[in-house]
């Protein structure tokens, strides 16, 4: 299984939206009945980097792993679908509390001897990759090529969707 393991904070949104539950047809998103989690403490989803992450999903055979302080719930699901997400049944699991993210998709890799590939869509790697007491040389060597950050002002671009798209060509 090929996996991708996605932050959504910075990559689905960004942290300059003026207001998070605009659709594009200018009308305003509301919370959906019986959610909490998601809809509490966040800044929502932008329409755009949904539909992109839809166009890595519809141009490959990724199955996603949710590795976010969103969680893995029926909320997050939901709140997905609210924002045009159209692959949920390829959504399967999330990652689990750890020391650092590096350490959380290092621990569900090993855990998970189904996982053949993967990559990462995260906009703060400094836990991953880069210099935190949780990462070791090992880690840093495993994540090296397989990392892809947007800028967390300005998440998910058609850029990184087309360096997605080609790894997962160049890489099957």
């Amino acid at each position: 299984m090929r996996v991708i393991f996605l932050d959504i904070d910075g990559i689905l949104n960004n942290l300059c939206l003026k207001n998070p539950w605009t659709r594009p047809d200018g009308t305003i998103q509301e919370p959906v009945q019986g959610t909490k989690t998601v809809w509490r403490n966040t800044i929502g989803m932008d329409y755009d980097k949904v539909e992109r992450l839809n166009k890595i999903l519809d141009s490959s055979d990724w199955s996603i792993i949710i590795s976010s302080s969103w969680g893995f719930s029926r909320d997050t699901i939901q709140a997905l679908i609210c924002f045009g997400f159209k692959h949920t049944h390829r959504i399967v699991g999330g990652t689990y509390n750890g020391c650092g993210r590096g350490n959380q998709i290092w621990n569900t890799i090993k855990d998970n001897p189904s996982i053949t590939d993967f990559i990462t869509i995260e906009d703060e790697p400094f836990d991953i990759i880069g210099e935190h007491e949780s990462v070791t040389p090992e880690m840093r060597e495993f994540f090296k090529d397989r990392v892809f950050s947007p800028n967390p002002y300005v998440g998910l671009t058609d850029e990184i969707v087309e360096k997605v798209i080609k790894y997962h060509k160049e890489n099957k």
